[in-house]
């Protein structure tokens, strides 16, 4: 490729990264300045305090592992992503000699343009880097140099800290929230040849990543013994296959598919619906758009930071940490919970990786915006706006979607939560949380949540917006005419 076109292409890919993820922070330190005749000193206080935690929250976000290094050691998945190459790797039993970049972004992982040197992306993009080598993944993990103390990598893999031997090689991985929840900005690159770079582009914090497959990553890992040892714990469970092995447990998680996760099963031990014979995943939430949301997930459970501990220590495997709730001493509804005793996690303020990250954490969590709607845009024609007003209508008045989805929040202030029978489907999600309920969902990204993969609802039962208003429009008897719904559809896409 000439070196005009190089120097071109990534001059767009270097502008575009600061433009979208660095000029959030240029906001912040610009934020950083002298209080002026009319700002009191407790005022400059609180704003130096909301931009020390703003920053804390994302660093949190982003890099800190909760020390899940150490679960993910145990069953091996760094012997995975490197191979036999390596001292120690492995070969999965799908076949694969090590991850390589090309593998890790077919399976939804995604580089952050911003924290890869100008000189590896011009490499990239003249087909000078093998994407197709283990090794240039774990490159890629210590792009940044590694810490000689923790052996931590600083690398470009979004949500994946490598941690590294003396010689080079792996000795573990830790994940971070940004994992699930932040995804790319797909620039539409390609490198001289004509290999798309899809996945490898600037940040964005909140959005989920939908084309994240978490079960099929976790199932290369060599000894998935621990998980089925878990799942074991409190004994045969009703419905479920027993006892639950290793090959078990990979086959079942294979089958969740990307952007969905099952984070009740090591509560519940519930691997299979009974009702339908198959694995129970929901879709990977949205992390923006939370301010002033009272529940955070689909079926409650929480508020964010009640939920940001849970995940931090049951689910992302974080230790030591500490986390509290008797509700999971229900031994009929939490099982595994219950017999492992994980509603009663405490460690030493000395030694928690967790607890001193929430404030925040919760901070950073509640300033992400929900993102625009890729379906507004200034050259819209009158008819589209048209019909967007008249679906804003449908949606307040006449099918009285308002009611719970209540503007600007979408969702109810207070406790919004609803029993399957008030909007319409089976219990077995709601079923599986303390409440027996679901939460009303606030709307806002739902114009760029229709652009992603998975769906709606907390398992993407529905598949476009037209079938969440169809389901409406039978269950509550709002006989809407079939302009009517397409307004709406209109307008829920403008959110």
């Amino acid at each position: 490729m000439p070196r005009t076109r190089a120097f071109a292409i990534f001059s767009l890919f270097a502008g575009l990264a600061l433009l979208l993820v660095g000029g959030s922070t240029l906001a912040l330190s610009d934020s950083r300045h002298p209080p002026d005749a009319n700002t009191n000193q407790r005022d400059a206080a609180i704003h130096e305090h909301a931009d020390d935690l703003m920053e804390q929250g994302r660093n949190t976000f982003r890099n800190d592992t909760f020390g899940s290094e150490g679960f993910f050691g145990a069953i091996g998945l760094h012997k995975a992503i490197e191979g036999t190459k390596f001292a120690g790797g492995v070969k999965t039993d799908l076949g694969l000699d090590g991850v390589s970049p090309a593998t890790a972004l077919a399976v939804g992982l995604k580089v952050d343009a911003e924290a890869l040197p100008a000189s590896l992306v011009t490499a990239v993009l003249n087909d000078q880097v093998d994407l197709t080598d283990p090794a240039t993944t774990l490159a890629l993990l210590k792009v940044n140099g590694v810490d000689p103390t923790t052996g931590e990598g600083n690398g470009a893999v979004v949500g994946v800290k490598g941690f590294f031997n003396s010689d080079g090689s792996l000795k573990s991985v830790g994940i971070t929230c940004g994992l699930c929840h932040s995804t790319v900005q797909n620039l539409g690159l390609k490198t001289a040849e004509g290999v798309a770079l899809d996945g490898i582009g600037p940040r964005l914090d909140g959005v989920p990543n939908r084309d994240l497959n978490v079960g099929l990553i976790v199932s290369l890992a060599p000894n998935l013994k621990p998980v089925a040892d878990l799942l074991n714990s409190a004994g045969p469970q009703p419905g479920q296959p027993s006892p639950i092995t290793a090959g078990a447990v990979r086959g079942a998680i294979r089958t969740w598919g990307p952007g969905r996760f099952d984070a009740e099963v090591f509560m519940d031990g519930k691997v299979i619906n009974p009702a339908t014979g198959k694995t129970a995943p929901t879709l990977i939430p949205p992390a923006y758009g939370l301010a002033g949301v009272n529940m955070h997930t689909f079926t409650g459970w929480g508020s964010v930071t009640y939920w940001n501990a849970f995940v931090g220590n049951l689910e992302m495997h974080g230790q030591p940490g500490t986390f509290f709730d008797p509700r999971l001493d229900q031994k009929d509804k939490f099982p595994i919970a219950a017999v492992n005793n994980f509603g009663h996690i405490s460690s030493t303020p000395d030694k928690d990786r967790i607890t001193d990250k929430l404030a925040a954490l919760h901070f950073y969590q509640l300033s992400l915006p929900a993102p625009a709607s890729p379906f507004v845009i200034p050259t819209d024609s009158q008819a589209v706006k048209d019909a967007r007003s008249r679906g804003r209508a449908v949606f307040d008045d006449v099918a009285k979607c308002a009611a719970c989805h209540v503007p600007p929040l979408f969702t109810e202030p207070g406790w919004n939560m609803h029993l399957p029978s008030e909007i319409g489907i089976d219990s077995f999600q709601a079923d599986r949380s303390p409440d027996g309920r679901y939460r009303t969902t606030p709307l806002g990204g739902l114009g760029s949540r229709a652009q992603q993969q998975g769906g709606f609802y907390h398992d993407g039962r529905f598949a476009t917006l037209t079938e969440v208003v169809n389901h409406y429009n039978d269950f509550q008897r709002l006989n809407l005419s079939d302009q009517q719904k397409s307004d709406l559809v209109e307008y829920l896409k403008s959110l």
